[in-house]
């Protein structure tokens, strides 16, 4: 609760711990209405109560999705409370940084994140300062650092099982090990986000989990599972409502499956109802693909690229890195001119390798692996293509000995990778090597990943087919 509000008793005024206390508990109204009544009778002009009052005004501002005064109001507490109350700075800078985020304005938020990271840490807020290693994630993860985004997940996984947010650090882990294509290492973060979820009774964490599970089912091709995986999402949003952003996410992951199921008349029919520009994707849910992905399905193509012409603008300036790799994928995949395939493919192929994306060069289907081929031929990251081409090969069910692995095994992973097609469990496997549980179960899921595989039986046959056992 800010100090000054615990301070300040003023004849005849509603101490502005009273209002705190009924923003937090969500009688938005009541504290409203007593704030206008505190900024009309207090005659302290001190920067501490004012910013104070910007705190307050910016929170009630954010509950209401008033955007612009969420902001303005938190830059202005930022402006006016003392440096030495990392309590209230802290909480502030969250906000704006969480309210920055949604718009995908990176810099502001990255800025924002910094001093939050900050302030949580010096004062113990354990639930601000796992929020803030979530979003700065996010953050990074929008801009494709995946390896630094993975990072500040782990760091915020530290802090404990325990705090709710821990729900959304295991689901943009799976979302990372995903796109790595590690895809048994996904799972298991999204089961134990679930799990989490459950057990805080939070509609919005299940609805994350379940928009999470769609896109995964989604991205192996499964349009039926995915459907069924959005069901509790749906049945969750027709009981209560959300803020813009997380049904604009509902409704865009309902509109790729119905683009995959090839119901485009269901699509169009949901684009014209989203809240606002969105796409379901953890990392560039800030602008709508789904437009040009129907228009292409349409067969209407040069709007196609009008569409993302226009997107991959705007993501070039704001600096999203990840959406910019799947806008170059569907200007690759709606064009009929080769030539200008590759040249959109080719910063991606050249850039995104050392982050380590897989997934999504597979997630638009099989129209891709042409000119991909024909990138490698010419020359442009031939090894890259070569490991996505592997990577689509095991996803579509296709085995040869002469595919070369996605990423070589170390030694001790060989070691391990005998171990697992000798049928020995994963216990078994650290007591033979002497390690503990949790590494085994570590080693094991990167030899999912290098291997391109989801199960134990699928690495015992793509280990005899490459002679490794």
């Amino acid at each position: 609760m800010p100090a000054a509000g615990r301070d300040l008793h003023l004849a005849g005024l509603v101490p502005l711990t009273f209002i705190w206390a009924l923003i937090l508990a969500g009688q938005l109204d009541s504290a409203d209405r007593l704030l206008e009544q505190f900024k009309t009778d207090t005659h302290d002009e001190t920067a501490r109560v004012q910013g104070e009052i910007a705190a307050a005004e910016a929170y009630l501002s954010r509950s209401r999705g008033d955007v612009q005064k969420t902001i303005e109001r938190s830059k202005t507490a930022l402006s006016l409370i003392p440096e030495d109350d990392r309590v209230n700075r802290g909480n502030i800078a969250l906000n704006l940084g969480l309210t920055t985020w949604h718009l995908g304005r990176l810099d502001e938020t990255q800025s924002a994140l910094e001093e939050a990271l900050e302030d949580t840490r010096a004062t113990r807020n354990h639930y601000g300062h796992q929020t803030a290693l979530l979003f700065m994630a996010r953050t990074l993860g929008a801009r494709g650092q995946l390896a630094e985004a993975h990072d500040y997940l782990e760091q915020a996984l530290t802090i404990g099982e325990h705090v709710p947010t821990a729900v959304l650090v295991h689901t943009d882990l799976a979302a990372l090990a995903f796109e790595r294509n590690r895809v048994d290492c996904a799972w298991d973060h999204l089961d134990r986000a679930e799990a989490t979820a459950e057990a805080t009774h939070s509609t919005e964490f299940r609805t994350a989990c379940a928009v999470q599970r769609a896109l995964f089912h989604l991205g192996l091709g499964h349009a039926a599972a995915a459907a069924r995986a959005l069901e509790p999402a749906l049945a969750i949003l027709h009981e209560q409502d959300f803020a813009p952003t997380t049904q604009a996410r509902i409704a865009a992951c309902q509109a790729q499956i119905a683009l995959v199921a090839g119901d485009l008349d269901q699509v169009q029919t949901i684009l014209e109802a989203i809240p606002l520009p969105h796409d379901a994707q953890t990392f560039f849910r800030f602008i709508d693909l789904n437009r040009a992905r129907l228009l292409r399905a349409r067969g209407e193509l040069e709007q196609a690229l009008r569409a993302l012409s226009a997107v991959a603008k705007q993501a070039g300036e704001a600096g999203w890195g990840y959406a910019s790799h799947a806008i170059r994928l569907l200007q690759a995949l709606s064009s009929q001119d080769i030539d200008y395939a590759i040249d959109c493919l080719k910063p991606s192929l050249q850039q995104a390798e050392d982050a380590g994306f897989l997934r999504i060069f597979l997630s638009e289907g099989d129209d891709i692996l042409d000119t991909l081929k024909e990138a490698a031929r010419r020359g442009i990251a031939p090894e890259y293509v070569g490991r996505i081409l592997a990577a689509h090969a095991v996803a579509d069910g296709k085995s040869a000995g002469s595919e070369k692995l996605i990423e070589p095994l170390s030694d001790r992973e060989l070691e391990v990778l005998r171990l697992v097609a000798a049928g020995l469990t994963n216990r078994e496997i650290a007591e033979q090597l002497v390690v503990s549980l949790g590494t085994a179960k570590a080693h094991i899921h990167h030899i999912f990943g290098k291997l391109g595989v989801n199960s134990r039986t699928q690495a015992a046959s793509r280990a005899h087919d490459l002679g490794l056992v």
